[in-house]
């Protein structure tokens, strides 16, 4: 076994988890009568991340590993798991008003995102050697602003506006990872 294959495993383990919890609650978040468009929004986001850190990792296959890289690569899908935990709680069924979730949880779930959106930026700059001007990072960038606006805006119009940043993030991620490996080219 090779220390990338034993990195890989590690990763999709917590990823794994984090899809799971983010899934798992899904049914509760679209329940007619309690669902809040915005919120799932970000539900969805979460399900995304998953699966694009899940395709990122192939980038890593010829890194060098130190102590700092293992942890800088292993920083992003903890906190995709924390993202997921926050996004969709525990017992999602005790939920009456993803609405009023949303909002209680709104800082913690920014928060969470600027330190995961972070922790990218640092896992591929300086992991990967990712040029910092090269389209994936200021699609990361932008990423970064949404969360910190998000983070500090307490106006449901503005986080409506907002949610619209996902798709946006989504669609722009998912030209960047047309193959397997393509961060590390």
């Amino acid at each position: 076994m090779t220390l990338f294959e034993y990195l890989s495993a590690a990763h999709t383990l917590i990823l794994t988890f984090a899809l799971t919890r983010a899934l798992s609650g899904a049914a509760d978040a679209i329940r007619p009568g309690r669902r809040y468009w915005v919120h799932l929004s970000w539900l969805g986001l979460g399900v995304a991340f998953c699966l694009f850190a899940f395709w990122a990792l192939w980038s890593y296959v010829a890194v060098e590993w130190t102590i700092n890289r293992f942890i800088g690569l292993l920083a992003v899908p903890a906190l995709i798991y924390v993202y997921s935990s926050i996004v969709i709680p525990s017992d999602p069924s005790s939920v009456e008003s993803w609405r009023k979730y949303y909002f209680e949880k709104r800082l913690p779930l920014f928060g969470t995102g600027v330190l995961l959106m972070a922790a990218i930026i640092y896992s591929n700059q300086f992991i990967l050697g990712v040029a910092p001007m090269q389209s994936s990072q200021v699609t990361l960038y932008g990423a970064l602003a949404m969360f910190s606006i998000g983070l500090f805006a307490t106006s449901p119009r503005l986080h409506a506006v907002l949610a619209i940043g996902p798709v946006i993030f989504f669609t722009l991620t998912l030209l960047e990872f047309a193959h397997p490996g393509s961060m590390a080219q």
